[in-house]
Order: C-alpha cells, then structure tokens, then sequence
C-alpha cells in the first residue's frame, strides 16, 4: 500500500527567522527576512510496521536543520554575482557596488546560487536525504518552504 505523510511547518513548529537578499531582484537585492516555516511530504510503500517513516524522526531531522538556519544571515556559497570572502571573524559579501560584513558566527554559507525559497525547500530536502533516515520504501520527497503563511514554494525529489 501506498501512503502520504505531510507535516505542516508551521503547525509542528519547523520554524525560523532568517536574513538574505537576492541580488538582481528589485527590492529583494536588499537585506531583509523572512519568517520561515518547513513542511515536508513523504510518499512511499507502507512497511510492515504500518509506517511509511516515523513523524518523530523527520521532524527531528527538520529540527535540526532550521534550529542552523535560525536567526543568521544566510548567504549563497555558489553565487556567482557575489564575491564573498572569509577572515577575521568575518563574512564579507560584494556585489552590486555594495559591500557588507557580518560576523561569521551569524552567518550561514548555503550551497546554492541564490538564498530563495525555492532553493532553500531543495536544499533542505538535499539535507534530509544526505541524512539516511529514508527507507527504501520512500519514493519521493517533497519539502516546502515558506515566507509566510500562503507563500511557499516546493521542491520534490522522486529517490526512485
């Protein structure tokens, strides 16, 4: 039998508050934040447990995730219209003829190109699965991020 376990960030408490901006993008080139919230979806086999996955393991794995994410400013390591630099303590970021410092223990490096949503939700979906907390029986992964309540967007990862 196939099933379907969703847990909604917001209502679970998969929160946080973060900074970032976008470079590129009117008004978000600018620093601001979001108040965040993740919600996951599981699809796969139900397991002789009766179980697809345990609530309490992908949330504690989520937990985990947003408590590093949680009131840092976030910055896109594969940038590529930024040059951000390391030392003293400090991240340095340039681009667009602005310069900005923030002291490194605030600050988290993404691997991604962009601090959006929609990279953020494959990002965390990436992090869940680097995990090993999935079953074989789990076919696809979908995780949400949220700017606020009625404005997610969605990454969804098929395993199999």
């Amino acid at each position: 039998m196939t099933a379907r376990l969703e847990l909604d960030g917001w209502e679970t408490g998969l929160k946080f508050a973060a900074a970032h901006f976008l470079p590129g993008v009117e008004r978000c080139n600018r620093i601001h934040g979001h108040n965040y919230a993740v919600s996951v979806r599981i699809e796969g086999e139900v397991t002789a447990s009766g179980l697809v996955l345990d609530f309490n393991l992908i949330k504690k794995k989520v937990r985990e995730i947003v408590e590093e994410l949680d009131h840092r400013m976030l910055l896109p390591s594969n940038a590529k219209e930024m040059k951000i630099e390391r030392t003293g303590g400090q991240v340095s970021v340039e681009f667009e003829g602005k310069r900005y410092s923030f002291p490194e223990q605030e600050t988290v490096l993404i691997p991604v190109e962009h601090v959006s949503a929609e990279e953020l939700s494959r990002y965390i979906a990436q992090r869940i699965i680097d995990a090993g907390i999935l079953g074989r029986n789990v076919r696809i992964l979908s995780t949400g991020v949220a700017e606020g309540r009625g404005q997610e967007a969605w990454a969804e990862l098929k395993l199999q």
